[in-house]
């Protein structure tokens, strides 16, 4: 393994390692990039992970409907998902939030985390779903790699029939981009689940995965 590629994993592994942003030749992110999974064997052995798994995805679906789990360097990590519970055919949307970032805590003991859930609407979570496939679908590698250590990594996954659980990742996309506007939609996801009078919110997200679902149905 060559310097370079030692210095990326490190980077991958240690997100707040530093304070100073590093990016290197960023380019427009059209795309979500493959996902080897956040608990493979050489990233299980890392014991940020573990903990992230243990607060976070406690009690989830090991096969979601839409799931994004986010990663900031400094701010708190949270994860969105879409659950379906199979024998009501009712779909939910659960926000799972840290109140302190996991990665910085010493021990990683003691820390809160906030768990909303509320019920949405069926062609919602399919609309989700279709999207994250959709989009987890075209992963690419970078022809030029970006890395840096101060940003946000979400991690998309996505279950259907015949198909499994897939998954992509993309680190703080550039705005305009298609995965930025996946991103926008994530936001929204949250904030679903923390307002009370959600349908605005709702249709906004409706009609953000129609217009996103139009730009990623046509490769770049």
């Amino acid at each position: 393994m060559n310097w370079v590629v030692q210095l990326i994993l490190f980077v991958s592994l240690a997100p707040a390692a530093f304070a100073q942003q590093v990016i290197i030749n960023a380019p427009a992110d059209d795309h979500l990039e493959p996902e080897a999974g956040y608990f493979a064997d050489f990233n299980f052995k890392h014991d940020y992970y573990p903990h992230i798994r243990n607060y976070l995805l406690k009690n989830l679906s090991q096969n979601p409907v839409a799931r994004v789990l986010v990663l900031p360097t400094f701010a708190p990590e949270y994860v969105i998902s879409v659950e379906k519970d199979k024998r009501w055919d009712n779909y939910f949307l659960v926000c799972a939030e840290a109140q302190e970032n996991i990665y910085q805590k010493p021990g990683k003991e003691g820390i809160q985390v906030t768990v909303r859930r509320i019920q949405i609407a069926k062609d919602l979570a399919l609309q989700l779903n279709k999207l994250f496939m959709t989009a987890i679908g075209q992963v690419s590698y970078r022809r030029n790699q970006a890395w840096g250590v101060d940003g946000t990594t979400f991690h998309f996954t996505a279950y259907a029939v015949g198909e499994g659980v897939r998954s992509g990742y993309t680190w703080s996309p550039q705005r305009g981009s298609r995965m930025h506007d996946l991103v926008q939609v994530v936001q929204l996801l949250q904030k679903m689940t923390s307002t009370k009078d959600n349908s605005p919110v709702a249709q906004e997200v409706a009609t953000r995965c129609e217009n996103l679902m139009k730009r990623i149905s046509v490769t770049p």
